[in-house]
């Protein structure tokens, strides 16, 4: 166990997007920061890489899970159009029902030896991340701004 209750300074969730169909979860503020090619860009000072299943539930009912990454809104569209943002029901699901109730305050982390975290969240959200395989691969990675340290589970 990795021991997230401790890392986690941050008390809000101020961004959920996604980077291909790895989710990235965003906590606390945005900062400045200078990226490998010279480029002035923005990240959370705490951030969630998840690649694993997941699923996101507002009072219990499931909003969204990984594999909607994967589902197409448009019929008409090719079903490989999922990564262009916007075309498939995780981007819309996140733009339409979450992003307009962030920030989300952090209430409490579960997690336990396998991996899995449910992270409980204000306005009856909770996140519950869990791993799928016992090989070992990078499931999730938690990655801290102030310490610049790469928590990753389950890379030995």
């Amino acid at each position: 166990m990795i021991g997230l209750k401790k890392l986690i300074k941050e008390t809000e969730i101020r961004r959920i997007d996604r980077i291909s169909d790895m989710v990235e979860i965003g906590l606390g503020k945005e900062i400045e920061y200078t990226s490998v090619l010279g480029k002035k860009k923005l990240k959370n000072k705490q951030t969630f890489h998840i690649q694993c299943p997941f699923r996101i539930k507002k009072d219990k009912k499931l909003i969204v899970g990984n594999r909607d990454i994967y589902n197409v809104c448009d019929e008409n569209k090719n079903w490989d159009d999922w990564e262009k943002y916007g075309s498939n029901y995780f981007d819309k699901m996140v733009e339409n029902e979450i992003k307009p109730d962030l920030p989300l305050e952090i209430l409490d982390i579960a997690e336990n030896d396998d991996g899995d975290v449910s992270i409980f969240l204000s306005k009856g959200y909770c996140i519950e991340i869990f791993v799928n395989a016992a090989s070992e691969d990078e499931y999730w990675r938690f990655m801290d701004t102030y310490t610049d340290k790469h928590y990753v589970f389950n890379e030995k």
